[in-house]
């Protein structure tokens, strides 16, 4: 069995580097540790660090427009529902029923004979 290989030990967890390998690159010093390091997934390149700040501000301007999309639709749903309680509270008052007796009269104007 090559040094390098992963194996699932008897309590069933996988991923676990064989011991052999580790103490092989613990014992070529610098280099090995960060080896070790790296295979547990400690130490991460640069690009792959970048990419995934560059997705994380992509993420949260996304966020940000949905938020802003949402604040928007929310305002006209609220402008909506001032615009019609004020035409029920038009017609409860009465304005509905001048206009249908004289149409294209104001509200408040009396029709031409």
């Amino acid at each position: 069995m090559p040094a390098c290989r992963l194996r699932v030990l008897a309590g069933g967890h996988p991923g676990v580097p064989d011991s052999a390998l580790i103490t092989v690159l613990t014992g070529t010093g610098c280099a090995g540790v960060f080896c070790v390091l790296f295979i547990l997934g400690l130490i991460y390149p640069r690009p792959v660090v970048e990419d995934l700040k560059a997705e994380r501000n992509a993420l949260r301007m996304a966020v940000q427009a949905e938020r802003d999309r949402a604040d928007a639709a929310v305002a006209a749903a609220q402008t909506t529902r001032d615009l019609l309680q004020a035409l029920q509270a038009g017609v409860s008052m009465g304005i509905g029923q001048q206009q249908r007796a004289s149409p294209g009269a104001l509200p408040g104007t009396q029709a031409a004979p």
